[in-house]
């Protein structure tokens, strides 16, 4: 978003690690090419706690680095006396320092995360100390404000990952769905003498974004859907940002906004 842009050109250095161009990269005093995960060798962990290996199917474009390889890098030029010439190097470091790892193996097999917790929940017999569970401690609602009747909410589609940075320059991607319509009610949409197609501009009191409309069956309503992705993510231009880290963030998911139509569909 404008703000984001603002703060990002205001600081004194700045220096983005990324594999492709974008627009924060186009900001950098510095910038270092990764590699994308095809492009190196590593690991994923998933849900089920189960470690992955994977080799790289294609080697690095240019200069591109794995990121092991540039904080290697980094941190020799900055007086790091200890060296990392290998990720087998770094396997077995994870494997001796964090106790969930210690399993890790440094060859190519696939691994499990060891249980390090004597809780009841990770011991197969349900032996041990009871897990401690805090009682949830809702918000108070955000009292209705009328010159912002609707609850916009910023989500996900299934064809994009994130912001889609990387899924959008995709063209077998985008040719599914990118127009990132705004989804509303039918009862909405009626209300609003709207129907599908028709342009709207969406207001918040951050700033605006402008998207033709959806009408759906699975939103109540007064309750909008905004994909993101879309419009050079220009969805984030809504919400207020604002530290996540407090009970009284109303966080960056959704957002009060107001409507204004555009034009018509004829």
């Amino acid at each position: 978003s404008e703000r984001v842009e603002k703060a990002l050109r205001n600081l004194d250095f700045l220096v983005v690690q990324d594999v492709v161009d974008n627009e924060t990269s186009r900001l950098a005093d510095v910038l270092l090419p990764g590699a994308a995960f095809s492009e190196k060798a590593g690991s994923f962990t998933n849900t089920e706690d189960r470690i992955q290996l994977f080799s790289p199917a294609v080697p690095p474009p240019g200069e591109a680095k794995p990121d092991w390889e540039i904080l290697s890098i980094l941190a020799e030029k900055m007086g790091s006396p200890v060296k990392y010439d290998s990720l087998k190097k770094v396997r077995a470091e994870i494997s001796r320092l964090v106790p969930m790892y210690a399993d890790l193996d440094t060859g190519e097999n696939m691994g499990w995360v060891r249980v390090s917790s004597g809780k009841k929940l990770f011991d197969p017999k349900g032996q041990g100390e009871a897990m401690a569970f805090s009682p949830v401690e809702s918000m108070d609602e955000i009292p209705a404000d009328d010159s912002y009747p609707y609850t916009a909410i910023l989500g996900s589609v299934r064809f994009h990952l994130g912001g889609g940075t990387r899924t959008a320059l995709s063209g077998r991607i985008r040719a599914f769905d990118s127009t990132g319509d705004v989804e509303m009610s039918h009862q909405d949409g009626r209300e609003l003498n709207l129907k599908a197609g028709d342009s709207l501009k969406i207001i918040s009191p951050h700033g605006h974004v402008e998207r033709n409309v959806r009408l759906v069956d699975s939103l109540a309503p007064g309750q909008l859907f905004i994909p993101e992705a879309v419009n050079l993510n220009d969805a984030g231009n809504l919400i207020d940002l604002v530290p996540l880290d407090g009970t009284e963030s109303a966080g960056w998911k959704t957002c009060r906004v107001r409507l204004e139509k555009i034009s018509v569909k004829p």
